[in-house]
């Protein structure tokens, strides 16, 4: 991701830090080193026995999904959306992102794999089969690889449970061999039937097998033409099928257009019978590359859907940057150029380059770098129109939505005004073609970490920097916090302050004087605006001051601009564990030291070259004042015991003399600090070099060491006991390893593929190995629950719990699905969890842990900062007007935008309850209980009898049953939301309580005996606080304000998009005649109003009846009526005013029927026989919504009706029309 300071991304640069990191030679073989490692953790042998009760749960982060390199949609069933990761593998969602689910079963071998993701193909004839394309198609301007590739080409015949290869990546093992992948398109009629784009590869076809049930048979195509790159040469950067517009009547012949690298596009006609490509007079590819002048590489190319003679084409061109974009109406015969788009500035159209058009309106299409810009062509005027739809600085701004570095995008089949755009934070969506943007990819945990780093005073705070995603802080749920930009490195924290740290750009600038690499971030409270400086975050859940919400924000300086250091920033630091301001930082050449946060230290007397780079720099954790590591990237270990004073020693392991290594991780035992090991990946040389991961033991201090992976003697083991083939990525000791040096070491490394545990290390010492003592390592995979991916870090926790006793946890950082935690002692399949505050993990912590004077971290510390636990973080409130997040409302969205409203009595009222599962499993036997209480002063204790009868407390007594809901899935790391719906009593004031409950009987159940009755948390006897399953909300009511409104249905009740069906609201009532009496002749509230119809012959009567909702009187209240032609339901310019009624008032509680609207003759609405009639309704106190500035297209006509906050002040009705 771009940071504002260096808007340029630079995946190449990334990868050249993953490729060292994994020892690899060639991008090309970290794909086999992948396949070796996940063969080797996926064998049952080597599962740890001791880990059968030790299991990871993810920690997210949920509210950026990462990099999203390909987005497809189930054409038959729209509300299916599949979204391909560029590490983090497949990801589904079948209720148009409300929730996501992986697909990540991969055989053989049967296992959960991150894989990336690089295109993916849909069957339509049969939505079982999905096709996947495993590698990321980046490539550098000659064409060459810039990026990892991946694992081969995929298929699943089971809507993805599992996936089986049928194509192997490397072209001496699989019939095309390719390594990245652009697209797969799948003959609609024919699942067996495909074709490929392929940007190392060039073009791939299946075509249906001979023996039924069989795998497709694989070709690989050339282009033979005279333009065209020679055979065996070509990159197909795109490929796109034109089936004609019908999916009932398969065509014989198809047309084939493919796009190549360099080189330009070409189209064919394909046999679909004979499966074969048509050759008409001598040739079969027709050059129909655009008049685009000068040299350009990559190649994207779309159609339009229901107009296929319509095509188009945009390419990178010789600076990188987005060409102008080409359409055609007559499938590439003729081009027309669609002109300049003002403000692109995107330069990295080789990475990320993304083109879509409208699936009906081809005049509509879609280009996106950098940003999106959605261009319209006037066909009168030969113009197009050039708008900025989505602008990647908003990112930083706020809007979460807006995402740099643009991959894919879908025009929605059921809605095209709805746009789908996968980019480097995951997926958005537009339903207003582009005028506004939500995050749809909630859930999706594919975030690429390269670090975790928890905070060394309170455990349950933790950050990482993420590739393209800056740096992210937790406090402990799923929901993160965004506080700084660019690609994240690692962090540092502040000891004993919760708010300060230190994170980095990665890499950073290597330009004297311009050393912004490094950054102290100052997170604070403010009121100032949301969106009016950058790296802000909401903070709904804090009462507003005033009329003002509270955010919170990063305050950043740069104290490393006063170094002068030529050197690339590699973002490494460490804290100390004790001292605060206390920074090493390593870089390029060099490293350095602070004691105050502000002045830098050169560490001089560190004595590395100029281009040799630090990988890893540590305090010892027994003597953190004197005794500091430095690790290099090319395998020496340098250990200083005097804080830089003279020239710091070189302890490296003698093995790695001469090696091409890389030491990637520094793990020193916590209980002694004369144990120290490290990994290290000794790279490959040349193509036949293996390429393994090394791990090295000391016993004092680095003087000797030993190899312990098991493949080398002395300490050799059998084959089933040895560590991954794959690179050594990352190390630490198990807080409870024994500080005597004889006793074995718990040791736990990560690689390519999870991480795996040692309990029978030995650290050498010069005793020791004199005695020639030795031993057989035993290393075992240690991967419960989580996927085989890449893993960049490990850490050690230790920390006391509430009840004085310590407690260990190991955190993971993997560079494909997020970050996860594994409880040492143990862990259960479910663990439900309501949160009373931000820092609420489920677990407890002694004081020494806890924030002084229970002030919340995200704030400043202050009155208005004290976290108290009578207002629940997961227990929200909506009252009317209700805000309207859609049907189902996510734990994100609750977390950052649902800020809760205040009780309405009288009216019905909406009650958000957040339910969270901290164990690593799923559970479909969740309960959620909602209960409420008047509170005189403080909240009552429970009745004597409540817990014997719950959850079916009886009516009438203190605390009193809301409802009971069951949550059919709860899945660890994806908590759910669910609503209660709550008719709240007319006659409460004062404040209410709500109190909600958590059980599982099967998995979680919830001890009632022990609990008591005492609810007040003020009280120590109080179970809230100390029962993770129940919390508390009190709230203030209200009478509920005026509140006009107007039934869409018979099954309008009163909430936010509930109503199944359109233009059927029967409170538009015609009549032919006048009423004298309407509120007597029009007084049962049910009758549908079937017969009603307007009469071209005579003069007709509209009644409007509405309700006042609220609990206060609406004066001066006014309908207007509105006729609209059906043809234009979208265009607010063509609706016609038939005329205005009032009343004087409304009583609360009551409705009223408006004095007739009259309407003489109505004309003939021939072609059609029926009229669309609008009905808007407003009050003093409650004002009709403006359809001018926000009816735009049917969605936002059909938004405003039934999901805006004011949608209950208009209505619709269709009547037939008559002679």
């Amino acid at each position: 991701m771009p940071d504002e300071l260096d808007p340029k991304d630079n995946p190449s640069k990334r990868v050249q830090q993953i490729l060292h990191r994994t020892g690899t030679v060639t991008p090309w073989d970290f794909s086999r080193l992948t396949d070796e490692a996940i063969t080797h953790a996926s064998e049952a042998v080597r599962v740890d026995a001791a880990n059968a009760n030790l299991n990871w749960r993810p920690l997210g982060p949920r509210n950026t999904g990462g990099r999203i390199r390909c987005l497809a949609q189930d054409e038959r069933n729209p509300q299916t959306i599949y979204a391909g990761s560029a590490q983090g593998g497949l990801w589904r969602t079948r209720d148009i992102g409300d929730s996501w689910t992986v697909l990540d079963n991969f055989t053989s071998p049967n296992s959960r794999q991150a894989l990336a993701i690089g295109a993916i193909g849909l069957s339509y004839s049969n939505p079982e089969i999905i096709y996947i394309g495993t590698g990321e198609p980046t490539r550098d301007s000659a064409g060459g690889v810039r990026d990892i590739p991946g694992n081969g080409l995929f298929r699943s015949n089971d809507f993805g449970a599992k996936f089986t290869r049928i194509d192997h990546p490397d072209p001496t093992s699989g019939v095309l061999g390719f390594g990245q992948f652009e697209s797969i398109v799948v003959d609609p009629w024919e699942p067996s039937r495909f074709w490929i784009a392929s940007s190392d590869g060039g073009m791939g076809r299946g075509t249906p097998p001979a023996i039924s049930g069989a795998l497709p048979v694989l070709h690989k195509d050339e282009v033979r033409h005279a333009s065209a790159p020679a055979a065996g040469t070509q990159q197909a950067t795109d490929i796109m099928i034109d089936f004609g517009r019908s999916r009932t009547t398969p065509s014989k012949i198809v047309t084939v257009y493919v796009a190549i690298w360099g080189s330009g596009i070409y189209r064919a006609k394909y046999n679909r019978i004979i499966d074969a490509y048509e050759n008409t007079g001598g040739d079969i590819w027709t050059d129909i590359t655009p008049p685009f002048s000068g040299s350009y590489t990559r190649i994207k190319l779309t159609q339009c859907r229901g107009q296929p003679n319509w095509i188009g084409a945009v390419f990178a061109d010789n600076t990188n940057a987005a060409s102008h974009v080409f359409i055609s109406d007559d499938r590439g015969e003729h081009w027309i150029d669609t002109g300049a788009r003002a403000g692109d500035t995107g330069t990295q159209a080789r990475y990320d380059l993304m083109f879509g058009m409208h699936p009906t309106n081809p005049s509509i299409f879609a280009v996106g770098v950098l940003d999106v810009f959605l261009g319209r062509y006037n066909s009168n005027t030969s113009n197009t129109t050039w708008t900025k739809i989505l602008d990647w600085k908003q990112h930083d701004l706020g809007d979460r939505a807006q995402h740099a570095d643009q991959h894919d995008i879908l025009f929605d089949m059921a809605n095209p005004m709805r746009i789908w755009v996968g980019n480097d934070g995951g997926v958005s969506t537009s339903s207003d073609l582009g005028q506004h943007w939500t995050e749809r990819g909630l859930g999706i945990n594919a975030a690429q970490f390269f670090d975790i780093t928890t905070h060394p005073t309170y455990p349950y705070i933790y950050a990482g920097g993420l590739q393209d995603n800056g740096t992210w802080l937790s406090y402990g749920g799923q929901t993160w916090h965004y506080v700084y930009g660019g690609d994240g490195g690692e962090v540092a924290f502040q000891v004993g302050d919760p708010r300060q740290f230190y994170a980095c750009w990665f890499p950073g600038s290597a330009v004297p004087g311009n050393e912004w690499g490094v950054v102290r971030v100052l997170v604070r409270s403010t009121t100032n605006l949301f969106g009016s400086a950058r790296y802000m975050n909401r903070l709904p859940d804090v009462p507003q001051s005033g009329v003002h919400d509270v955010v919170n924000q990063s305050t950043l300086s740069y104290p490393f601009t006063s170094v002068t250091h030529p050197g690339l920033f590699t973002g490494v630091l460490a804290h100390h564990p004790i001292r605060p301001n206390n920074i090493l930082i390593g870089r390029e050449g060099g490293a350095y030291s602070t004691t105050d946060g502000i002045a830098f230290t050169h560490l001089n007397n560190l004595g590395i070259g100029s281009t040799e780079k630090i990988t890893k720099i540590v305090y010892s954790p027994q003597n953190p004042d004197t005794s500091w590591w430095a690790a290099t990237h090319i395998g020496e270990l340098y250990l200083t015991n005097d804080a830089n004073m003279s020239a710091w020693a070189n302890v490296s392991p003698p093995a790695l003399a001469g090696f091409n290594a890389t030491i990637t991780g520094v793990a020193i035992n916590p209980n002694n600090d004369a144990i120290v090991a490290v990994t290290a990946t000794v790279r490959a040389r040349t193509p036949n070099d293996v390429s393994q991961g090394m791990i090295f033991i000391s016993g004092d201090t680095g003087v000797n060491w030993q190899e312990i992976s098991g493949r080398l003697p002395p300490n050799a083991s059998v084959a089933n006991d040895q560590f991954s083939p794959s690179a050594a990525t990352a190390i630490v000791f198990d807080p409870s390893s024994s500080a005597t040096v004889t006793d074995t070491q718990i040791i736990y490394c990560g690689c390519m593929a999870g991480v795996y545990v040692i309990r029978n290390a030995i650290a050498p010492t010069a005793v020791s190995i004199a005695a020639g003592t030795s031993f057989s390592p035993l290393w075992r995979t240690f991967n419960g629950n989580l996927p085989l991916a890449l893993i960049f870090d490990l850490e050690a926790i230790q920390y006391t719990d509430g009840s004085g006793q310590p407690q260990r946890l190991l955190r993971c950082a993997t560079h494909a699905r997020g970050a996860y935690e594994c409880d040492l002692a143990g862990s259960k399949q479910v663990y439900l969890l309501i949160r009373d505050n931000i820092v609420d993990d489920g677990k407890t912590y002694a004081v020494a842990h806890q924030v002084p004077n229970n002030h919340d971290p995200r704030m400043t510390p202050g009155m208005s900062a004290i976290m108290v636990r009578d207002r629940s973080i997961d227990i929200r409130i909506d009252a009317p007007p209700f805000r309207f997040l859609g049907p189902v409302l996510d734990g994100l969205e609750m977390d950052e935008q649902m800020r809760s409203a205040i009780l309405k009595a009288g009216t019905m009222n909406i009650i958000y309850v957040q339910l969270h599962n901290n164990g690593y499993g799923i559970t479909n036997s969740a309960e959620l209980h909602l209960f409420w209480a008047t509170v005189p002063a403080t909240p009552p204790d429970l009745q004597a009898d409540f817990w014997t009868q719950f959850p079916n407390v009886l009516d009438g007594d203190t605390w009193q049953k809301i409802d009971s809901v069951g949550i059919d899935y709860l899945e660890s790391g994806q908590p759910r939301v669910m609503t209660f719906n709550w008719q709240v009593p007319g006659e409460l004031t004062g404040s209410i309580a709500l109190l909600a409950v958590a059980s599982d009987s099967s998995h979680d159940p919830l001890d009632t005996s022990i609990l008591g009755d005492v609810v007040d948390p003020a009280q120590a006897a109080s179970f809230i606080g100390q029962e993770r399953r129940t919390a508390l909300f009190i709230s203030p009511v209200t009478p509920s304000p005026a509140d006009a409104s107007m039934r869409d249905g018979f099954d309008d009740t009163g909430l936010l998009g509930e109503t199944a069906w359109g233009t059927q609201s029967h409170d538009i009532i015609v009549v032919q005649a006048a009423q004298g009496d309407p509120d007597t002749a029009f007084a049962d509230m049910n009758d549908k109003r079937i017969a009603d119809v307007l009469d071209g012959s005579e003069t007709n009567h509209i009644y409007v009846r509405a309700r006042n909702q609220g609990g206060t009187v609406l004066n001066n209240a006014e309908v207007e009526v509105f006729r609209i032609p059906v043809s234009s339901l979208q265009d607010p310019h063509s609706w016609v005013s038939i005329g205005t009624a009032t009343l004087t008032t409304i009583a609360a509680k009551s409705s009223a029927i408006f004095p007739a609207i009259t309407w003489a003759n109505p004309p003939d609405p021939a072609p059609d026989k029926y009229y669309i009639l609008i009905a808007l309704i407003q009050g003093d106190e409650d004002a009709r919504p403006d359809f001018i500035t926000r009816v735009m297209s049917i969605q936002t006509f059909w938004k405003l009706l039934l999901e805006d906050a004011d949608s209950g002040n208009a209505v619709v009705r269709g009547l037939n029309w008559q002679p």
